[in-house]
């Protein structure tokens, strides 16, 4: 199984193609602030996220000051590690 990123308007088509069922994950950012992260099964289960991070407007701010490659980068490496342990389980 393969953990893959597509922005928002890539996942939606995917998202209508395949007709899955969207989920979604909570992550913790290592600066210690949580947000929802979207994504489903495709046909070949595999998942696909949305490479979008959701937090509630009082973290905003916060998350602002964090750049998008960081966030981006910390996103995929715990999708990858929850899959890891998803596969083990």
């Amino acid at each position: 199984m393969i953990v893959y990123h597509l922005d928002s308007s890539e996942w939606v088509s995917k998202l209508m193609e395949d007709h899955a069922l969207v989920q979604s994950r909570t992550l913790v950012l290592n600066q210690g602030i949580a947000g929802i992260v979207y994504c489903f099964l495709d046909g070949k289960k595999n998942i696909c996220y949305m490479d979008e991070f959701f937090t509630s407007t009082y973290k905003e701010k916060e998350v602002n000051q964090i750049s998008k490659e960081e966030i981006h980068a910390q996103i995929y490496y715990k999708m990858q590690l929850e899959q890891v342990q998803r596969n083990r389980a």
